[in-house]
């Protein structure tokens, strides 16, 4: 069987994408927590892999199709390009430089990345390098905010809203405290909730559509969410109507 040029390099191609990728970076946490009376937030990272790497890191503020020369945080964190040896771990440091821009009445959420450059291989022509992105949440609380980020879950309000296809359950936090949902239990139907769609900011609201065969008529609703450390724990609550 004779195959055209342009199928054999599709083939090739697809295998060559489809190679597994495989991050030598370990991240200790799963969020850098900055009050306002320290000096410094902080995050380890270990190179279990094999082969030194370059390490780049930078913070956003959610925009991810912004170059990192073009964000404009108040936000710094050091160092933020570096070479990471094998078995080697280093600390990033993460200051804020400009309080007057972040508001002093709640929680900011900002998001660390940390891009794993692997070296180039002689070989590269031959081969697909692939630059392993990690991004893990930068929460910063300013002195003198009521109540515990501890205590915000409990504190949520659930209330149907809209009709029809247009049904949502609407979630309202009250408190100067983001929210990491992680999935939620209404009328016997588990949905399971988006990274960035999970959090619910502090003093502000957050729709979630109805999930597929969820009783729109619930009164109660069970959720899990995310604690400073990873922590992972279980609520539960009234709907109102």
């Amino acid at each position: 069987m004779k195959l055209s040029l342009s199928v054999v390099c599709a083939a090739v191609l697809m295998m060559l994408v489809s190679l597994p990728s495989r991050a030598a970076i370990t991240l200790y946490g799963n969020r850098v927590v900055l009050q306002e009376n320290e000096r410094a937030g902080s995050l380890r990272i270990k190179n279990s892999g094999q082969e030194p790497v370059m390490i780049q890191s930078w913070i956003d503020d959610g925009q991810l199709e912004v170059a990192p020369e073009a964000l404009a945080t108040p936000f710094a964190v050091t160092p933020p390009i570096f070479r990471l040896d094998a078995g080697q771990d280093r600390t990033l440091l993460v200051r804020v430089f400009d309080t007057a821009t972040v508001p002093g009445d709640r929680e900011s959420l900002y998001w660390l990345s940390v891009l794993e450059v692997p070296p180039k291989r002689q070989d590269a022509q031959a081969s697909l390098q692939i630059n392993v992105r990690s991004r893990v949440k930068l929460l910063y609380r300013p002195a003198g905010l009521r109540g515990r980020a501890a205590e915000a879950p409990a504190a949520l309000r659930f209330r149907w809203h809209g009709q029809g296809e247009a049904r949502m359950l609407r979630i309202e936090n009250p408190t100067p405290w983001h929210v990491n949902l992680l999935d939620m239990t209404v009328g016997g139907v588990t949905e399971q909730v988006e990274v960035a769609q999970g959090v619910v900011a502090p003093l502000s609201h957050l729709d979630i559509p109805l999930p597929a065969g969820a009783d729109d008529r619930a009164r109660r609703v069970m959720f899990r969410w995310a604690g400073d450390y990873g922590d992972v724990h279980r609520t539960t609550a009234s709907i109102e109507h």
